[in-house]
């Protein structure tokens, strides 16, 4: 249920439980993927986001689903710009897949590939767009939720993820 090194075991399996943006999950994660991802950033105070700003200015590829802010400024300037210059005031790049998806294989409906690889993909171009500013990304399918660092090597586990769909389902 919870993989990876970034956050003690005693803290994701009991402390969590203590604040208010888990007590405001709920049942949230019923119905559409996007309808549970939106609502628990909000949950999670990230309200200050674009909607898939490619990386590249000249064409569609490398585009994540979203790019968080941490203040409505950042995400004002952020906005007048263009390409891989948006990114240089975004604090976090999500990649949102379908409810379920496997997120370490190939999906056969998908023209993307493994989702873990294309949010490390995705990292890589951020990287080298903000000079290393941006540096963490959440891949989600609305159950789980994995946090990845610039830095991390795919395959490796390089994560933190939460079960959310385990974690708040009743008992």
């Amino acid at each position: 249920m919870i993989d990876g090194g970034l956050f003690t075991k005693d803290f994701l399996e009991e402390g969590i439980r203590e604040t208010p943006a888990y007590a405001a999950l709920g049942s949230a994660v019923a119905g559409k993927v996007h309808d549970v991802i939106v609502p628990t950033l909000d949950l999670v105070g990230w309200a200050h986001r674009l909607y898939e700003k490619p990386l590249n200015p000249h064409g569609r590829e490398d585009v994540p689903d979203l790019l968080l802010f941490p203040d409505h400024d950042s995400k004002l300037r952020a906005a007048a710009l263009r390409g891989g210059d948006t990114y240089r005031h975004g604090a976090c790049l999500v990649e949102a897949k379908r409810w379920e998806l496997r997120l370490d294989r190939a999906d056969a409906t998908s023209r993307e590939g493994v989702p873990s690889m294309q949010i490390a993909r995705y990292l890589r171009r951020a990287e080298e767009a903000t000079d290393g500013r941006l540096r963490w990304g959440i891949l989600t399918n609305g159950g789980k939720w994995r946090l990845y660092h610039h830095r991390g090597v795919p395959g490796e586990k390089a994560f933190f993820e939460v079960d959310v769909a385990r974690v708040v389902a009743p008992i």
